[in-house]
């Protein structure tokens, strides 16, 4: 069931990696999971033949991050300050895996939600879209995101912010029929 949001409370949805921080969590984690022993190249490649969300969870279950040592985008975090203080909820929406998507948010402090991968599913682009209109329904989010995997996000948002973007991704943007706003 839907969660119909009123009006003015529009949930503003942001996106993880190279949204809301400069990084790729899951690249960190495979590097840093291969720094300890290069051998586990072959158990990572097993891992992605299961497919990205188990690699994700399996990685989070084996790996620590520093979340206070990431680069946190200042317009990203400044635009969910506006938010909050408006009574808007924040919803953390990332591909990333929920155990480090939970510690990131936790970190933050600012996020009433949080859609991660769970080992199962791999919350990225039209799987993204699919769980945020099952949780609030067609064009009543706002997400905020930088890719081209967010265009699937973003056609079914009822306003797309996005986050340092390729010249290309804008303008696939600027063809959907959303209203767009792009930070530099």
């Amino acid at each position: 069931m839907a969660i119909i949001p009123s009006p003015t409370n529009v949930p503003l949805c942001i996106d993880l990696d190279g949204t809301l921080i400069q990084e790729d969590v899951t690249q960190i984690a495979v590097w840093r999971y291969l720094k300890q022993n290069p051998l586990r190249g072959v158990t990572v490649l097993l891992w992605l033949l299961k497919g990205r969300a188990f690699l994700k969870k399996k990685l989070g279950e084996r790996v620590e991050i520093d979340v206070s040592s990431l680069s946190y985008n200042e317009q990203v975090t400044t635009l969910i300050t506006k938010a909050k203080l408006k009574g808007q909820s924040v919803v953390l929406a990332t591909a990333a895996d929920e155990r480090i998507a939970h510690k990131i948010a936790h970190y933050c402090g600012f996020f009433d939600h949080i859609i991660a991968s769970d080992g199962c599913l791999n919350q990225r682009a039209s799987q993204k879209a699919e769980t945020l209109i099952k949780t609030y329904g067609e064009k009543n989010f706002i997400y905020v995101g930088n890719s081209k995997d967010d265009l699937k996000v973003w056609e079914h948002a009822q306003r797309a912010v996005a986050v340092n973007v390729s010249c290309s991704v804008a303008r696939k943007l600027k063809n959907l029929s959303v209203f767009s706003e792009i930070l530099s």
